[in-house]
């Protein structure tokens, strides 16, 4: 069995084998909420298993903290010209959408960007997410 995760891998791997491996590490809770984010092939028995009850807090932390990683990921990218950028920016646009718009708790300042934004009928470059202390 895999221990660390790729994007890749998420798809792949059935939900009944993916709950050991989420359950031991964070990581991997991690990669499979941007794999689910950003892939649209991952299957609907994994989507399912993100959005009950006791994983729900667990996602939400992990789309939040994907949020914080690729955010930095990218001005690492952006100041050393590396040609990734592109692709990064993206997965960042679609876990800050996932968490925004599928997720119950979320800070006041991300509804209140988000909502604003979307009155005045504006794109606007989605708010810093909150990085995790500790």
């Amino acid at each position: 069995m895999v221990e660390r995760l790729q994007l890749v891998d998420v798809e792949h791997i059935p939900s009944d084998e993916l709950v050991p491996l989420i359950t031991r590490s964070f990581d991997n809770l991690v990669t499979v909420s941007i794999a689910e984010a950003t892939n649209g092939y991952i299957p609907q028995k994994t989507r399912r298993l993100l959005r009950k009850a006791e994983w729900r807090l667990d996602w939400q932390d992990a789309l939040l903290c994907a949020c914080g990683e690729l955010q930095v990921a990218c001005e690492r990218m952006r100041y050393t010209n590396d040609p990734r950028l592109q692709r990064t920016e993206y997965r960042l646009r679609r876990v800050y959408a996932t968490a925004v718009t599928r997720l119950e708790y979320l800070p006041r300042s991300y509804a209140a960007t988000t909502s604003t934004t979307a009155r005045k009928g504006r794109t606007a470059q989605a708010p810093t997410a909150p990085h995790r202390v500790g």
